[in-house]
């Protein structure tokens, strides 16, 4: 009996201690949230070269229904503030907590330009490596690659605009990613037919790229096609350079007439072990005949530079619209943005 009574004032004590601690958590709790905001402390990240966003910034954001200075922290709702901030189109991810001192932290983590992009109306901006555009501000100007002929700048793209700018972040980004790429290519340029060419930092041609598809392997033959011939001759030899074919590269010279002065055949593309396997290097005049009537004229003339057995060049594969007759000319880099200054 004595036991029966003994255990019961222990579990009678037990469930007042519990109900205790939950009184006294509760009461801290309310004394907590009816705490007053002191202050509000700003980290931006991925700033390390240029800061298109400030503190100043994001504190208005925060101010934007007034200011959280001296208001209670059960009255602030941290969530709705997360939204009010990240509509600045610079602002990636935030996050909003209160230390124990009752400072508002705000962490902000800021969209990186890949590039920037002038339409044909002369109006511009930026865009991130996930085709957001990014308002240009007058914060900062960064140095990134170059992009012109986008076809709007407004702010609904219709369904061929947003494709073109899809494709458009998709080149961009394998030329970013890669070092090399990144230093050689100082433009893009996208033409009426909602192709690319490339304006390279070194020498003075352009390459004629072509659609979106098949970057890497276009990229890899250009690669190839510099490492092995381009760079053993003069830098100037060539003003243009064409990659849309499948394993061949079509170097040509300014003239009279559209000539061919260089054909390269890769019979390996693959990204280990890419070959330049044929070099043709007489030219085709348009007075003379098609492509196809000239390679078979001058079929002996072709020089081999590395193959294994010999092999013809199919010239005619390179198609006759290269038998036109046009003066090549390099597109104007507008002024603003020589040297990727602006």
């Amino acid at each position: 009996m004595n036991q029966l009574l003994k255990n019961r004032i222990i579990t009678s004590c037990w469930i007042a201690a519990g109900v205790v601690t939950i009184v006294l958590l509760g009461a801290a709790s309310r004394i907590k949230s009816h705490h007053a905001c002191v202050g509000i402390n700003v980290d931006i990240k991925n700033v390390d070269q240029e800061s298109f966003i400030e503190k100043d910034d994001v504190i208005e954001l925060v101010n934007i229904n007034g200011s959280v200075i001296g208001k209670e922290i059960n009255t602030i709702n941290l969530f709705a503030l997360e939204n009010v901030i990240k509509q600045n189109h610079w602002i990636r991810d935030v996050q909003l907590f209160f230390d124990k001192q009752n400072v508002l932290e705000v962490s902000v983590k800021q969209r990186e330009p890949k590039a920037r992009v002038f339409c044909v109306d002369n109006q511009s901006f930026y865009i991130d490596a996930f085709a957001n555009r990014l308002p240009l501000t007058g914060k900062a100007s960064a140095r990134v690659l170059v992009i012109t002929g986008f076809t709007s700048n407004k702010d609904t793209l219709s369904s061929p605009d947003s494709l073109l700018l899809k494709n458009t972040v998709k080149l961009v980004n394998k030329i970013t990613s890669d070092s090399f790429w990144n230093a050689q290519i100082a433009q893009v340029n996208i033409t009426p037919k909602a192709t690319f060419e490339l304006v390279p930092a070194m020498g003075n041609h352009l390459v004629e790229f072509g659609s979106a598809d098949s970057i890497e392997s276009k990229l890899r033959k250009l690669k190839a096609f510099y490492k092995n011939v381009f760079y053993a001759k003069d830098m100037s030899a060539y003003t243009r350079l064409n990659v849309e074919y499948d394993n061949q590269v079509v170097a040509s010279k300014t003239t009279a007439t559209y000539s061919i002065d260089t054909v390269a055949n890769f019979i390996d593309t693959t990204a280990s072990n890419t070959s330049v396997a044929m070099v043709a290097k007489d030219s085709i005049d348009k007075k003379k005949g098609t492509v196809a009537e000239n390679a078979a004229k001058k079929e002996q003339k072709l020089s081999v530079v590395k193959q294994n057995k010999p092999t013809d060049i199919p010239l005619s594969s390179i198609g006759s619209s290269i038998n036109k007759k046009e003066n090549i000319k390099k597109p104007l880099v507008p002024k603003a943005v020589m040297n990727k200054n602006n």
